[in-house]
């Protein structure tokens, strides 16, 4: 799997799990911005570096970052976005002991049928066209200085991986027995995302013993790349334990 580091390989180490149609070039941003960390970015398998490794399975894919993890001897930190965030909870689940606290944006905790399962497979139609990749660009709010690395991905990635990943991610997104994770986790989405999604926040606080939610305001699903600022200053003081940026919307919390 494809690894890129950045910063002082001596600092908290941080795991950040992109999403989907993109590859781990979405977080670089939001690394400039982490100086005090190890960062820690792969491709996640079959898509775009890491295309000669197969696809097998959100499980695999997650036991893999489970090693990623261990070869770091040291707890780590977990951030994930959207297909990330879902993987972050599988590696959760399998090996919680590795894991210091995470952030989780964007997670899918619901099957999706209808209209959205519809609406994905438009989106992978258009993707998967030269000419109509940057309109899918402009949908997911790609900054236009990462249009040609957009679309430089969607040509490296095979349609069949994102195929495979979607059938997995919207018929069973969670698995495993999250009331047993004890990690710290932040539960966030953007203002402006789907309902699903937003769901999806809710449900983490549920589920998980020790997580809260909020909402980031004016943005959407990929919010890491509209106000990277905001999403490294999220990131930042969730890891380091000290107070969330001020306009964050609460949307559920747990009694502690």
């Amino acid at each position: 799997m494809y690894v890129e580091t950045a910063g002082d390989s001596g600092a908290e180490p941080v795991l950040l799990l992109h999403g989907g149609l993109v590859s781990g070039w979405m977080w670089t941003d939001v690394v400039a911005s982490l100086p005090a960390f190890h960062c820690i970015v792969p491709d996640l398998p079959g898509i775009d570096r890491s295309r000669e490794i197969p696809w097998e399975s959100l499980d695999d894919t997650a036991h893999q970052i489970v090693e990623l993890s261990r070869r770091q001897q040291r707890l780590v930190h977990l951030v994930g976005l959207s297909l990330g965030a879902v993987v972050s909870l599988r590696v959760m689940s399998m090996a919680p002991e590795l894991i210091d606290r995470a952030v989780l944006s964007g997670t899918l905790t619901r099957p999706v049928t209808g209209g959205l399962a519809y609406f994905q497979k438009l989106l992978f139609w258009l993707y998967s066209r030269p000419r109509t990749v940057h309109l899918v660009a402009r949908m997911l709010q790609i900054p236009p200085e990462d249009s040609r690395v957009f679309a430089e991905t969607a040509r490296d990635t095979p349609l069949q991986t994102y195929r495979r990943i979607t059938q997995e991610l919207f018929r069973e997104p969670l698995t495993g027995r999250l009331d047993e994770i004890d990690v710290p986790v932040l539960a966030i989405t953007g203002e402006k995302d789907s309902q699903i999604t937003r769901q999806g926040v809710d449900d983490l606080v549920r589920f998980l013993p020790d997580a809260v939610g909020y909402l980031a305001p004016g943005v959407g699903h990929q919010w890491s790349a509209e106000d990277p600022d905001l999403f490294a200053a999220v990131v930042k003081a969730w890891l380091l334990s000290t107070d969330l940026p001020d306009g964050l919307i609460p949307r559920a919390s747990r009694a502690h």
